[in-house]
């Protein structure tokens, strides 16, 4: 019986640790392309591929995750191509490959 319980927690401490190595890499990715959203647009630099989420975006982390979304959502193609890691976190996050979904559906 307490080998049971030993391994019950044993799992449990895994999943943990899982789940904050899951979460390290969500905010890298995210953290990164947010500073460097909001860098361009506090310095006026080209936006290149960032003007793909707008100047709201740059507001704070949480409009950049909402933008994000939207655009996973509405054109998944676009930010797929561009953005590959955020697609990536964005497709895990929401369970679903849009761009493959959507192209489907078209």
């Amino acid at each position: 019986m307490q080998l049971f319980f030993v391994l019950v927690a044993i799992v449990l401490l895994w999943q943990t640790i899982l789940y904050y190595r899951r979460m390290s890499t969500w905010n890298r990715v995210l953290s990164r392309h947010f500073e460097e959203l909001r860098k361009r647009s506090l310095h006026n630099i080209e936006w290149g591929e960032y003007s793909l989420f707008g100047a709201y975006a740059a507001v704070n982390e949480a409009e950049f995750f909402a933008v994000a979304s939207e655009r996973f959502f509405q054109r998944p193609s676009s930010l797929k191509k561009h953005f590959l890691d955020i697609y990536k976190e964005l497709e895990e996050f929401y369970g679903l490959d849009t761009a493959e979904l959507f192209y489907e559906l078209g």
